[in-house]
């Protein structure tokens, strides 16, 4: 048993449009389940969830978020919850999912995505030649901004970012940002990325739908700068066939955990699993089109918390910087909402 006392598994089957929960447990046991609906209408739930979080419905009204906290049995004792990431689970926002004490799971306990079994425990902390390096990548040079089309805009918070960044961890970080952030540039910065622990992308994304609607490409992918000719995207089938020594990814776009609900190849989305290919053992993506500000000042909190020795990885890092915002200590009131904070998720391997 790989798991820890106050640990819990979680992996979801279906056969035939109904769902069975096995739930193992650290402290002893293993608990299955029938989920008491059909797969469509499990399906439907999720999607109300999610709605009730981007609509800003209040934690007591959450009535789509009680249902599917009560249909997937979700323990209360347990500080770490590892999930075995499927086209259903890698959609839900497990950190807003309300609690029977009138809380935010988040509160409580740390959900982590993994893609099976075999990558528990996810509690040993990371060891780097280069620890706490940080290199950023963002705000890339766009000139043709159109509001219809959020991702051709610039993303000046990404400088903002930095700026915290660079004042809290003196000289351990390297920005990438506008004219040196092109596609060119990242895939012949193979030396430098071996000297950084941490990636951040900072940019716009865009699902592999979003660019066939659009008619830029046919794969999921980043937005770069459209800079001296170069190719202003970085596709998901470049970044898999790369190797990257970074031990943590965090890929603050929109939407970059997603994926289409019928999609069983990369269920936690085609970004995600790029950058799991490449070599990167854990990663932070997103549920949704995120707030550029709020997310913001969430990677931030992470990057500083997961440097804290006394907090035990990158799942906590974010789950403390979660609660840090809830509770309003970021300072805007409107970030308390869930919207703003639950779309960030730990996606992990040993």
């Amino acid at each position: 048993n790989k798991l820890g006392e106050d640990e819990a598994f979680l992996h979801m089957n279906w056969s035939h449009g109904r769902g069975t929960l096995f739930w193992v447990f650290g402290s002893g046991g293993v608990k299955v389940s029938e989920i008491e609906v059909t797969e469509s209408v499990f399906l439907e739930i999720i999607t109300n969830y999610r709605d009730e979080i981007l609509t800003g419905v209040d934690l007591d009204n959450m009535e789509a978020g009680h249902l599917l906290s009560k249909l997937l049995f979700v323990p209360k004792r347990v500080n770490y919850i590892f999930v075995q990431a499927d086209v259903y689970t890698s959609q839900i926002p497990f950190a807003a999912l309300p609690t029977s004490n009138s809380k935010y799971l988040v509160e409580n306990t740390t959900a982590i995505l993994v893609p099976s079994a075999e990558a528990v425990p996810f509690n040993e902390k990371r060891v780097s030649a280069s620890p706490y390096q940080v290199l950023v990548y963002g705000n890339p040079l766009l000139e043709n901004c159109n509001n219809h089309q959020p991702w051709t805009c610039p993303l000046p918070e990404t400088d903002r970012l930095i700026r915290s960044l660079s004042n809290r961890l003196k000289g351990k970080i390297r920005p990438r940002t506008k004219s040196e952030f092109t596609r060119a540039n990242f895939l012949k910065d193979q030396e430098l990325h071996t000297k950084y622990d941490t990636l951040v992308f900072a940019t716009h994304a865009l699902t592999k739908e979003e660019a066939i609607i659009h008619g830029v490409g046919e794969d999921a992918g980043f937005v770069l700068s459209d800079y001296q000719g170069d190719s202003s995207f970085l596709w998901a089938s470049e970044i898999s066939s790369l190797d990257l020594e970074f031990n943590l990814a965090i890929l603050a776009g929109c939407n970059t955990g997603n994926s289409s609900l019928d999609s069983k190849v990369s269920p936690a989305g085609q970004l995600a699993d790029a950058f799991m290919s490449a070599g990167v053992p854990v990663i932070v993506i997103t549920h949704w089109e995120v707030v550029a500000d709020a997310t913001t000042k969430l990677v931030y909190k992470i990057i500083i918390n997961e440097k804290d020795t006394s907090i035990r990885g990158v799942a906590s890092a974010l789950s403390n910087a979660q609660i840090w915002m809830l509770k309003g200590r970021s300072g805007i009131e409107l970030y308390e909402k869930p919207r703003y904070w639950a779309s960030l998720t730990t996606l992990g391997r040993k």
